[in-house]
């Protein structure tokens, strides 16, 4: 019996110096850093394109570049022949709806979730100004640019349109209330002297100066 108990303690023994040395199930399980396998003064680089889904896209006027805006708050300015992003642009708070070129090139405009409509130098990469009138509850859903760049007209979440000269940030048309829901699309005329907007309720409006028409559509279709 006494061979029995010292074989049974000398299992014991091993069995417990062999749960010392290896790790608990916890220890395994626990995740390792991946900065751990990094080598020294090693840096996380900045993910290519968008993090999300893209939701607008506009070309420059000679065609070289291409604006992209996304629901992850961002503008990427790409060069079309080589693939490669040009600049990143940030500042927008929520999702960016809209994005248009001015007819120079080196100036854009987006538009998004709390109202807001931004200048851009992208020669630069950086936000020129803000064009204010939406309130932070609003949206800008689509933006046009008149040929001659000397205004960018803005539709709205709540059935609003909107214009300023992004030159200088000043209003040039006051609030529109026209049409009742969602201006999914805004654009001007060759001569600019027209403009119109498409809602998801309320079908199209055109107006030429205090002339309005509304063209509407079967809501069912």
């Amino acid at each position: 019996m006494s061979g029995f108990v010292g074989r049974c303690f000398r299992i014991f023994l091993l069995i417990g110096l062999a749960a010392r040395a290896s790790p608990s199930r916890a220890e395994e399980s626990a995740p390792v850093p991946v900065e751990a396998a990094w080598p020294a003064g090693a840096q996380l680089a900045p993910p290519q394109g968008h993090l999300a889904k893209v939701t607008c896209l506009a070309f420059s006027p000679d065609g070289r570049l291409l604006l992209s805006g996304s629901s992850d708050q961002m503008l990427l300015l790409w060069d079309v022949k080589t693939g490669e992003i040009v600049r990143r642009l940030e500042g927008h708070a929520g999702w960016v709806h809209a994005c248009v070129f001015l007819p120079d090139g080196r100036t854009a405009v987006s538009g998004g979730w709390g109202g807001e409509v931004i200048v851009w130098d992208l020669e630069r990469g950086r936000e020129v100004r803000r064009l204010e009138g939406f309130d932070r509850a609003n949206c800008a859903l689509s933006l046009a640019v008149r040929a001659d760049g000397g205004e960018v007209l803005a539709g709205s979440v709540y059935g609003a349109v909107r214009g300023w000269n992004p030159r200088t940030g000043q209003t040039t048309l006051e609030e529109r209330h026209d049409l009742s829901k969602n201006v999914w699309s805004v654009g001007y005329t060759r001569g600019g002297t027209r403009f119109a907007g498409g809602s998801s309720g309320d079908g199209m409006v055109v107006w030429d100066g205090d002339e309005i028409r509304k063209f509407e559509h079967d809501s069912a279709s």
